[in-house]
């Protein structure tokens, strides 16, 4: 079975992170997480991290570092490697997102997001929100340049 790629994005403001709500009729219907989402076709993780960002609420996007990174594997078999990044807009403006998918957006504290305040949509995504909360990178966002491309720095 092919592994799917999902990518998600921790943005602050101030002491908040953004939280989005799952529109009515979609899979995770009421539940909340952060920008993300899966890749189309063969896109690496950062231009999955920007191009979800940017459908899901208008925002370009500077990637700051992987804040945590994983393989999920669901009961029925399927697999998941996903990634967290923290990230900046590069300009702010109003958040605008697609109200077929999208039913609102909140900035969560941290005490928010312990006591349950924005039920998530899946469980693994507490953990990656956990560490946003502490801006700690794991790797910078270079770390996903190929060896020996062209390219001498990631480009979403």
């Amino acid at each position: 079975m092919k592994m799917t790629l999902l990518a998600s994005v921790c943005i602050f403001k101030g002491n908040k992170v953004l939280l989005l709500r799952q529109a009515k009729g979609e899979s995770q219907e009421g539940f909340w997480g952060p920008p993300g989402g899966h890749a189309d076709n063969e896109e690496n993780p950062l231009k999955v991290a920007a191009r979800e960002t940017k459908e899901e609420t208008g925002l370009d996007i500077e990637i700051k570092g992987l804040i945590r990174g994983g393989i999920l594997v669901i009961p029925d078999g399927r697999e998941y490697a996903f990634t967290f990044f923290l990230a900046k807009p590069e300009k702010w403006k109003e958040i605008v997102f697609p109200k077929n998918e999208i039913s609102e957006y909140a900035w969560a504290s941290l005490n928010d997001i312990k006591k349950g305040k924005y039920p998530l949509r899946k469980p693994f995504l507490m953990p990656g929100l956990l560490r946003a909360f502490e801006k700690k990178k794991i790797a910078p966002a270079d770390v996903f340049v190929i060896q020996g491309s062209e390219e001498e720095t990631p480009r979403v």
